[in-house]
């Protein structure tokens, strides 16, 4: 037999630690709130109606993504010259073009 006590376990709105939860508050004490990830609804973002608990375009803002890794990362690059040294992703996409990838 289960015994519950204290009712509903107290649930977590997994939007407020999302990358993509937009919160609106208004002077009249209103609040509305909003998801813009593109993955669930497009080139617009909708807005929440109740709280959510588990969705499929969850991203934690406490994590960088692997975009925001790729465009800090610096690129070993190797001369004909035998010089060896890292240059930014910025001076390596100018050098080399940008629609070019970096091989692994």
């Amino acid at each position: 037999m289960i015994k519950i006590q204290g009712g509903t376990a107290p649930s977590k709105n997994l939007c407020l630690s999302c990358t993509y939860f937009n919160k609106v508050e208004f002077q009249n004490g209103n609040t509305d709130m909003f998801c813009s990830s593109y993955e669930l609804r497009g080139d617009r973002g909708f807005k929440l109606h109740a709280m959510v608990a588990e969705c499929t375009a969850f991203e934690d803002k406490g994590y960088i993504t692997l975009y925001e890794l790729e465009k800090m990362a610096w690129v070993l690059e190797v001369s004909k010259q035998n010089k060896i040294g890292f240059i930014t992703p910025k001076d390596w996409k100018e050098k080399h073009g940008a629609k070019e990838k970096v091989e692994d």
